[in-house]
């Protein structure tokens, strides 16, 4: 796999653990959310930077108070077709005002990248044999949007309002 982030291939350094590993003393690394609650204290304690992957149907909640401390949110699309991520990341951006890498795995497409981007999503994980010239120009594939959401882009309609 591929890490895109700021337009450009990056290497990831980041370790993703499954549920039963051995949690590291140092390094970056990925757990799945439903670690958290149990293994908290020892995830916050430790030398290195801490994310978390969101399943679609995952609640943000055992998150929700930790965020400022975790650095890194993966959330997996297991489906072109499974959107419910996108409103996690919305929610995570507009309302929790996370700051951190929101970075989106699985499958994510070039179709869906400027839907991701305006999600709050600002690296993706792609298959070795994407382009990624071609797949960063889906950022770019709207010059307008219809609707407002957390990337202060000025929606038609007001546009429109404001020209009349």
């Amino acid at each position: 796999m591929q890490l895109v982030k700021g337009n450009r291939r990056i290497q990831d350094h980041w370790v993703r653990l499954d549920g039963e590993a051995q949690i590291p003393d140092v390094g970056d690394i990925i757990v799945p959310i439903t670690r958290w609650p149990a293994d908290r204290s020892m995830l916050l304690a430790r030398k290195g930077g801490v994310g978390v992957v969101i399943e679609g149907g995952d609640s943000l909640e055992a998150i929700r108070e930790d965020l400022e401390q975790i650095t890194l949110v993966v959330l997996d699309f297991p489906s072109f077709a499974d959107g419910r991520n996108y409103s996690n990341a919305r929610l995570l951006r507009e309302r929790h005002r996370y700051t951190g890498e929101l970075r989106a795995v699985g499958e994510v497409l070039r179709d869906q990248l400027f839907y991701l981007a305006r999600c709050g999503i600002d690296a993706y994980e792609v298959r070795d044999d994407c382009d990624i010239d071609d797949f960063l120009l889906g950022l770019n594939d709207f010059s307008q949007v219809y609707q407002a959401t957390g990337d202060d882009r000025t929606p038609i309609y007001r546009l429109r309002a404001r020209a009349s």
